[in-house]
């Protein structure tokens, strides 16, 4: 999104809440996103224009949020609602 403060505070209240591990611990700084799926990164520039091609511009309204985790090579688990 072109304006994401209000997403940066949730992060940020999550990470308070939290502590920075649980919240990402990472150093980079966090970036909204919504996964879509995953490709090979050979892949990457054909599914962006076959991505962009069938869905074009998307809206919808959140009503879940889930905090997930992933431990060594795991599926991800939702560990709240």
């Amino acid at each position: 999104p072109s304006d994401d403060s209000q997403l940066q505070k949730l992060f940020k209240i999550v990470e308070t809440a939290c502590g920075p591990k649980v919240a990402g611990g990472k150093k980079k700084p966090f970036h909204p996103h919504l996964t879509l799926g995953q490709c090979n990164k050979a892949d990457v520039n054909n599914m962006l224009v076959m991505v962009k091609e069938k869905l074009g511009s998307i809206a919808f309204r959140v009503t879940e949020l889930c905090m997930i985790a992933r431990f060594d090579d795991s599926p991800f688990k939702v560990i709240r609602k």
